[in-house]
């Protein structure tokens, strides 16, 4: 259940009873990709997950050095996901990284 859910349930008067008028809270103590794969789990489940926001959240994990693998496994996507998810989010850093001025001029049509 998150807060919103869980102040909602508050205001019954026999949750309140029971809990003396307190909101029961959880803390989960995981690092932070822990957490941004579980925040993307909860909301697929619910079916409320925003394409932008979770192209973010994979591209800060692939940032932080999670694998595609890791990645696919632990949320339960296909590999194409995982790569328009990234692309979405604009191109990896990993991809650039330490190759500035290595990458070829695109082709132009010579004249005929």
């Amino acid at each position: 259940m998150d807060g919103f859910h869980r102040w909602t349930v508050s205001g019954d008067r026999r949750v309140a009873a029971l809990t003396g008028g307190l909101v029961p809270t959880v803390q989960v103590l995981l690092d932070p990709v822990h957490r941004m794969m579980s925040t993307i789990r909860h909301n697929r489940a619910r079916g409320t997950h925003a394409v932008v926001r979770m192209a973010d959240i994979v591209r800060g994990m692939v940032a932080e050095g999670v694998p595609a693998r890791e990645i696919q496994k632990r949320l339960g996507m296909e590999r194409e996901e995982v790569t328009r998810l990234v692309n979405r989010a604009g191109m990896p850093s990993q991809v650039t990284k330490g190759r500035a001025g290595a990458l070829n001029r695109a082709w132009v049509p010579g004249k005929g």
